[in-house]
């Protein structure tokens, strides 16, 4: 109440405290998207490096939806060094 009632207003120390902590929350704010920016791409390197790495074979899968018909479809097998298995469709 004794703030609302004064005419002072803010003293030049508050300000500029202020302004510190919302510029050091900025550069926090910028560095952290940088490093996420960083990440994403070096994910991204690893999965072209992954895909061209790996070896594929070319397999054919037979796919039945709904209890219909069965039909052929040409997929890429990778398996990588922990015996994950990805497919991939193959044009």
């Amino acid at each position: 109440m004794k703030k609302l009632k004064s005419r002072l207003g803010e003293t030049i120390a508050e300000t500029l405290i202020t302004v510190l902590i919302a510029a050091l929350g900025m550069m926090l704010l910028a560095g952290a998207i940088v490093t996420a920016a960083r990440i994403n791409a070096s994910l991204t390197n690893e999965d072209v490096a992954f895909k061209q790495a790996a070896a594929s074979s070319l397999e054919t899968v037979s796919v039945a939806l709904d209890g219909g018909t069965p039909c052929s479809v040409p997929v890429n097998v990778y398996e990588t060094q922990n015996h994950y298995t990805y497919y991939e469709y193959a044009n």
